[in-house]
């Protein structure tokens, strides 16, 4: 028990007189203690008004523990917030929902789901019209790509219904089955054709510029019937020609590798 004249140290709890500045047992300076419990309790209460509520608990959880002769005020805070915030991350959860921003209402629900045993039930129906409401929008959403004659938007959205959904795999699958009977026959093979002609040009141009070099790369001296010169632009024209067959062969090349790659990126997407 304490009087009047005497203090309880909050530290290790010995009565002290009223006006020590430290305590007779530990050393706790009595002043300091009380200017630092102020200031963060000052500092969390703005953080509350602010409405900045983790920043709050923060520090109204370091009173809590540290002050115990103000612990209950600071634990009245503390479930101010936690309820505050419950709040606020059901509304937000809710908006999501009105406004159709399904995966952030889902992901907003499934923590409430986790960290309010209250809430639970409310949040795991929602989830239920969550998961519902994306399945029919995509199973819309193929059909009217189908309908509009995007196919392939459509059969990808298709599959992807298929795979995610059990129970609406067999008329996603019919729908699949259509998509590819309305699909355009197109057996011509145009990469191949790219390749093709990729390499039929380095065989034009090798043989151009040999045919070039045969023919225009020596000049007959004037005066002289059986002399000859090297001419310098069948030379040059003769390595142009050469030097175009490797480049174009080399582009056509890398565009059949890019569009290969392209495609085979699609259907994994797709798969």
């Amino acid at each position: 028990m304490s009087d009047d004249k005497t203090i309880v140290c909050p530290k290790c709890h010995t009565e002290c007189e009223q006006n020590s500045e430290e305590c007779i047992k530990c050393g706790l300076n009595f002043d300091k203690y009380n200017k630092r419990r102020n200031v963060l309790f000052k500092q969390a209460m703005n953080f509350f008004e602010k409405n900045q509520l983790d920043e709050a608990r923060q520090k109204f959880d370091t009173v809590s523990s540290e002050y115990p002769e103000v612990a209950s005020k600071a634990n009245e805070y503390i479930e101010r917030i936690n309820k505050l915030t419950k709040e606020s991350l059901y509304n937000n959860a809710l908006d999501s929902y009105e406004n159709n921003r399904l995966d952030d209402a889902k992901d907003k629900f499934q923590e409430i789901s986790s960290k309010y045993d209250d809430l639970t039930d409310s949040a795991k129906n929602y989830i239920k019209k969550i998961d519902q409401q994306k399945k029919d929008n995509l199973f819309k959403a193929a059909k009217r790509d189908l309908r509009e004659g995007r196919l392939l938007d459509a059969e990808y959205k298709f599959k992807k219904v298929s795979n995610a959904y059990p129970d609406l795999a067999d008329k996603a699958n019919m729908h699949i089955e259509e998509i590819k009977r309305k699909k355009p026959k197109n057996n011509f093979d145009s990469i191949g054709f790219l390749k093709f002609f990729a390499w039929l040009d380095l065989c034009g141009g090798i043989i151009g510029a040999i045919w070039i070099w045969s023919a225009m790369g020596t000049t007959k001296v004037s005066g002289y019937s059986t002399l000859t010169a090297a001419n310098p632009y069948g030379i040059v024209f003769g390595f142009a020609v050469f030097f175009q067959g490797i480049f174009l062969c080399a582009l056509f090349l890398v565009i059949c590798s890019i569009a290969e790659n392209l495609i085979e990126i699609r259907k994994n997407t797709q798969n």
